[in-house]
């Protein structure tokens, strides 16, 4: 799925390769250093902020300052997510 980053005063759309209620995994960003704050926007939902848990060039991980409720997770999960029968797994 495609959400904005935001880090000081710049925004970026990146992909999210995957999410949990505690954290996601983020790829197109450029370096980023650990514990650092960034807000994420993840599609019709509102900013929501997030440390650098771990970075590896051009991806990282972030770990959310409040978990996503298990209903806004369930429903982004079903719009967005990937399950075992699509091709794109195979």
């Amino acid at each position: 799925m495609l959400a904005r980053f935001r880090r000081d005063l710049a925004s970026h759309t990146i992909v999210l390769k995957d999410l949990t209620p505690l954290g996601a995994r983020i790829e197109s960003v450029g370096p980023l250093e650990i514990d650092e704050v960034i807000a994420l926007t993840l599609p019709e939902c509102r900013p929501m902020i997030a440390f650098v848990a771990w970075t590896n060039g051009n991806g990282a991980g972030l770990e959310f300052v409040h978990p996503l409720p298990d209903d806004l997770f369930a429903e982004l999960v079903s719009q967005y997510g990937l399950t075992s029968e699509d091709p794109a797994r195979a």
